[in-house]
């Protein structure tokens, strides 16, 4: 099997359809399964998965939970049953809009073995949001690649500094990664950014880099079950210092010091100017953090520059 599409799917009944579908228009000169691990739906996307799979029982293979165990749980035990060479990444409440995507982004990675993976622009759609429900970026612009400055190549830096790869446009390389995510196996959110972290590196030593094709190949929707709607902000902030926190003691990624002393303040100013209530009672302790992490991103920014190429 050259490559395998992970679905990641819980509560998406109106949307799971258009998904799967937008799988099955992918026009390939290569066969490709479709794994779909459900967590414990409650609201009929279970049954919508059963009947796919008996339209098409050579092509789906289904990984149903009886309750729900959390986003990492399911991502993990979908790689576990991936058995492509190349994994393409879909949730069930996106989709994809060209047929070629598949063809490209494998013909791309067949043909480039210095690359771990690559990636495309997304469009953003909002469904049933009112203005006060999103960031407001998100209330002007369309794309990621709006919200975004992507280059061609995406480096460790650019993943570290939190440039946002569209989970629906995450294409990679196959193998072994549940010991490096097992170190992450107790974080709630950002799961995408971690596998990505993780897909990036080409060994515990040696760095790898994406490839991102300036076009939109997918959609992103934003609504009302999402994951970053349901939840606070607080909660996606704090898993992104805890994630921040462990890369400082990766092999590879903790010799990007400047880039995660940069990152982890940043993720003290979200917190310390967007969310107010929380922050006021801790405004000294998160000026303090940041200004530590400023300093510390300068010290080694600084010594960077110093050292030769």
């Amino acid at each position: 099997m050259l490559v395998s599409v992970a679905i990641i799917s819980y509560n998406h009944k109106p949307f799971i359809k258009k998904a799967i579908d937008s799988v099955l228009m992918q026009e390939t000169d290569f066969e490709f399964e479709i794994i779909i691990g459900d967590d414990g739906s409650t609201d009929g996307t279970q049954e919508i998965l059963k009947q796919y799979q008996i339209k098409h029982p050579q092509k789906f293979r289904l990984i149903l939970a009886e309750a729900n165990e959390g986003v990492y749980n399911n991502v993990v035990k979908i790689l576990r049953h991936c058995q492509g060479k190349y994994v393409a990444v879909l949730e069930g409440d996106d989709y994809w809009t060209y047929e070629q995507k598949l063809q490209k982004q494998t013909l791309f990675l067949e043909n480039n073995s210095e690359f771990s993976g690559c990636c495309h622009d997304t469009q953003i759609i909002k469904e049933g949001l009112k203005t006060g429900d999103i960031g407001w970026e998100e209330n002007y612009f369309s794309l990621y690649s709006q919200l975004h400055n992507y280059s061609q190549t995406i480096t460790p830096s650019h993943l570290i500094r939190r440039t946002i790869i569209p989970t629906s446009s995450l294409f990679f390389r196959s193998r072994d990664y549940f010991d490096e995510m097992a170190v992450y196996s107790d974080i709630k959110f950002s799961i995408s950014w971690i596998l990505e972290l993780i897909v990036m590196k080409k060994s515990e030593n040696e760095a790898g880099k994406f490839y991102f094709f300036n076009q939109s190949w997918s959609v992103y929707r934003k609504n009302k079950g999402g994951l970053t709607i349901k939840n606070k902000r607080k909660d996606f902030v704090l898993s992104n210092l805890m994630i921040l926190r462990r890369l400082k003691r990766d092999k590879l990624y903790k010799g990007y010091k400047a880039d995660l002393y940069w990152s982890i303040a940043n993720e003290y100013e979200n917190w310390k100017f967007h969310i107010l209530p929380e922050a006021r009672q801790e405004r000294r302790w998160l000026s303090l953090n940041y200004l530590k992490s400023s300093l510390l991103h300068t010290f080694h920014r600084f010594r960077e520059l110093l050292n030769p190429l």
